[in-house]
């Protein structure tokens, strides 16, 4: 095998042992709530739950309801 092929290998290796970073920052999340109609943002924070990366968004509804979103931090879904 030759030097490069191998030095490849090593970084790929190298890359999947990595802890994985966040991909959507909270800012985003945060964003994409605000998207889905007139809601004020009451709080936001990161947890970890059932070994997930997740932001919590609670948030005030034009109407009065404060609701929980749960977005998962790699992949954006809101999870509820």
């Amino acid at each position: 095998m030759n030097r490069s092929l191998k030095f490849l290998l090593l970084l790929a290796v190298i890359g999947l042992s990595l802890p994985v970073q966040a991909r959507v920052s909270m800012d985003e999340a945060v964003k994409r709530i605000l998207q889905q109609g007139p809601n004020r943002v009451l709080g936001a924070q990161m947890e970890v739950i059932d070994g997930r990366d997740v932001y919590v968004i609670k948030v005030l509804t034009s109407d009065g309801r404060v609701i929980q979103y749960v977005i998962d931090a790699e992949t954006g879904e809101t999870l509820n």
